[in-house]
């Protein structure tokens, strides 16, 4: 639904990243220079814990075999700040990837798949870890939305003392 207003203008394939087959078949059929792999599940029950297994490892491990195949093809792959864990000073790139969530655990599992094959077959895959996304399709849960609507509605905003630096990435 994201894409609405300018399908028209895109040429659309689909495959699941947690088939291999189905990846190699569609990746083959359109050649691309560079993937951006941004797939990622969110608000899983208890009950589908497996699926961000399938969707984050699996689906690494399938990129990188697909990689491995097609030559000449990068791959830009969004990872997570909550791969980290908790920490208590500024967290740089060569901080131990500590997840203390699944979706954190996933995402490091995948990262770790993804450096491995970047050093071991010279795969240009190049990895961003992203802290505090935000955007028109920000969920009204997080942040920001709830800061500006408690401007607009004249509400206080419950903080936190002030010792934690932020960046933030905006998506438009």
């Amino acid at each position: 639904w994201r894409l609405d207003d300018c399908v028209d203008r895109l040429t659309v394939h689909v495959a699941d990243v947690s088939n291999c087959d189905q990846l190699f078949r569609t990746v083959n059929a359109c050649r691309p220079q560079t993937i951006f792999h941004l797939a990622t599940e969110r608000g899983i029950a208890d009950g589908q814990r497996m699926r961000y297994v399938q969707t984050t490892v699996l689906g690494a491990a399938n990129l990188v075999e697909v990689l491995r195949r097609q030559s000449s093809c990068r791959l830009i792959v969004a990872g997570s700040s909550l791969e980290y864990g908790p920490c208590d000073e500024p967290i740089s790139e060569s901080n131990p990837l500590t997840p203390h969530t699944l979706h954190g655990a996933v995402k490091a599992a995948a990262s770790v798949l993804f450096s491995q094959a970047a050093q071991q077959d010279n795969l240009e895959i190049s990895q961003l870890r992203l802290f505090h996304v935000y955007g028109p399709w920000e969920s009204g849960h997080r942040f920001l939305p709830t800061v500006i609507r408690a401007g607009l509605n004249d509400q206080s905003v419950s903080l936190a003392a002030g010792q934690s630096r932020r960046d933030w990435i905006c998506v438009l």
